[in-house]
């Protein structure tokens, strides 16, 4: 009890061997924890290093999405132009063909009444001797129109198969593409 009681002044001064080895522990141990500071602050240089690099590459990387982005939506706004450009051709074609149906039906009518014509003309070109002939050029004239008028449907027959491989176009158009994202 008497030695705790006794206050630290009156400890006697640490002898010079002491001090010196005190120094030399002291002075080796500041020098390995330097040495440890030091590798460490490389680490973590090191370590920065690499952030700010990778950090680098992700900037450019979205850079390059953006970019890739807005080409996608320009290249969206084409399709979508040229879409409505093919919906109104295949409208314009659609009118033009149920035109050019409503002509049909009308030539068809009149073929129909054309041959209707022509048998009466046949049957008066056989009791009229005179006037067979001047009929039967007027039956062949009717023939080349007939073939003429095939003709425009083989012509209509062509338009449908376009048109539908417009709606076939305009479908594929039409439906969403798939972007991969690549990460």
């Amino acid at each position: 009890e008497q030695n705790e009681a006794k206050p630290a002044e009156s400890l006697p001064p640490l002898p010079d061997s002491v001090q010196s080895a005190m120094r030399q522990v002291w002075g080796s141990a500041w020098q390995d924890a330097q040495t440890q500071l030091e590798a460490e602050r490389e680490a973590l240089a090191a370590i920065r290093k690499e952030l700010e690099k990778e950090r680098a590459e992700m900037m450019s990387e979205i850079e390059r999405l953006d970019a890739q982005l807005e080409s996608t939506r320009e290249q969206l706004q084409s399709t979508v132009a040229a879409v409505e450009s093919e919906q109104k051709n295949h409208a314009q074609t659609k009118s033009e063909l149920l035109k050019a149906k409503a002509v049909i039906n009308e030539q068809e009518k009149r073929i129909d009444s054309e041959k209707q014509h022509a048998q009466e003309l046949r049957k008066v070109a056989k009791l009229a001797g005179d006037k067979n002939l001047k009929m039967e050029k007027e039956v062949t004239s009717l023939r080349i129109e007939a073939a003429a008028l095939t003709e425009r449907t083989a012509h209509i027959d062509d338009l449908k198969e376009q048109v539908g491989m417009l709606q076939n176009k305009l479908a594929e158009l039409a439906k969403p593409r798939t972007v991969s994202k690549k990460t």
